[in-house]
């Protein structure tokens, strides 16, 4: 086993556990579904709405997508199925997760103005990931993309209005990216040059081929994160710098904030209201307000808070940050400014913060049991799908 591949099991364990433990805490609250009865890509749409009901499954800021609620539930379905071992699964997830990234940093920003790159991309990264443990061969699996290019599909609006809608974007990408495979395997015929039009339509330069931009080292399992915070994605690293400055200043009255353009107009600027996740989800006022009064990023969200706020909090822009940034300053006791970076918690899963953080978020948010999570994503990464059901995986 290389260096690169035993961090791949590592990466790919935590996204694997993460998957788990939000499946189990969103399946707890639906307790009417019967996932044993389900199979294929029945299952794989479950699970994929299941993993991002609490808009907390892992996200790509490389490629600002989500693949693990799209690529997981491809690879446990048909993993199932199958039958596939540790080494297969960790194989498919490779592949699915580089190559959606591969075709994500295809779409240009024109593209991502009308499609969301999780349902497009994802379609093709779940139908690579399928290929892998249906022992396609190269002709089979050139099939099965091209199948799935010609389908995918998602409005961008699905994820910038809020509404969960995007929800179903990954189940329909997954299962796609499933049913693409095994049409392949079956013989449909499929448009040729499907594969190479939709990235020629997407790519920017296209003099080069966006599969001779970026290695393995570089993107798909390695450039994914965890989001761990019960927030927004584009909120993380404003609250996490909001909470980390006041835990270690208490004294102080003011704090300046900056985020990126995206996060400000998303989460600032917007007057959209949402009713599928709670008041402090979308409002970054109202979060860092939350995590000031509280000092906890995990606090009680039904508790109200009648104590008037003694840290005023301003939010401002910056168009040098990108959404998984963001930038704190106050001024302390003696007058100097305080000037500090801060990026989403959750980018390097494998740091010590982001364990920490990741079981709070288990035990405190989805109230679920981070270590049988962590359990079972090990067995998985190590055994596989062998002689296992889709109740093995899960706990409820």
């Amino acid at each position: 086993m290389t260096v690169g591949e035993s961090n791949d099991i590592e990466i790919a364990t935590a996204l694997t556990a993460d998957f788990y433990a939000v499946v189990n805490s969103n399946l707890q609250a639906n307790g009417d579904l019967q996932l044993a009865q389900l199979k294929g890509s029945d299952l794989a749409a479950t699970l994929a709405i299941l993993s991002s009901r609490s808009d907390l499954d892992d996200v790509d800021w490389k490629m600002v997508h989500h693949p693990g609620s799209v690529i997981l539930p491809a690879v446990i379905s048909v993993g199932l199925q199958t039958g596939a071992n540790g080494a297969q699964v960790l194989f498919a997830l490779r592949a699915g997760y580089y190559s959606m990234s591969m075709f994500s940093s295809a779409m240009n920003p024109e593209v991502r103005k009308h499609w969301h790159p999780t349902s497009v991309a994802g379609a093709i990264g779940a139908a690579h990931a399928s290929a892998i443990l249906y022992g396609m061969n190269d002709t089979q699996l050139l099939a099965a993309l091209s199948l799935a290019c010609t389908n995918a599909g998602g409005l961008s609006l699905a994820g910038l209005q809020r509404n969960g809608a995007a929800q179903f974007n990954r189940a329909a990408a997954t299962a796609i990216g499933i049913n693409a495979a095994r049409a392949a395997i079956a013989g449909t015929p499929f448009l040729p040059g499907a594969y190479k039009k939709i990235l020629d339509a997407w790519n920017q330069n296209e003099e080069k081929s966006p599969f001779e931009t970026h290695s393995q080292a570089e993107i798909g399992l390695a450039s994914a994160s965890l989001r761990l915070l019960p927030f927004s994605g584009y909120m993380q690293a404003a609250v996490f710098g909001c909470y980390s400055t006041i835990k270690a200043n208490p004294e102080i009255r003011e704090i300046q904030v900056w985020v990126s353009p995206a996060t400000y107009k998303l989460t600032v600027d917007t007057k959209e209201t949402t009713n599928w996740v709670d008041h402090l989800w979308w409002s970054l006022p109202e979060s860092l307000k939350f995590v000031a009064q509280t000092g906890d990023s995990f606090a009680d969200r039904n508790s109200k808070l009648n104590e008037p706020g003694k840290i005023r909090i301003v939010i401002s822009e910056d168009s040098t940050l990108r959404p998984y940034q963001a930038t704190i300053v106050f001024i302390a006791p003696d007058g100097a400014h305080v000037k500090t970076e801060y990026s989403a918690p959750g980018l390097d899963p494998l740091a010590q913060q982001s364990k920490d953080l990741w079981q709070q978020k288990c035990s405190r948010y989805l109230e679920t049991s981070g270590d049988l999570a962590q359990n079972n994503a090990t067995k998985t990464l190590i055994h596989g799908f062998s002689n296992q059901r889709v109740e093995d995986l899960l706990f409820s």
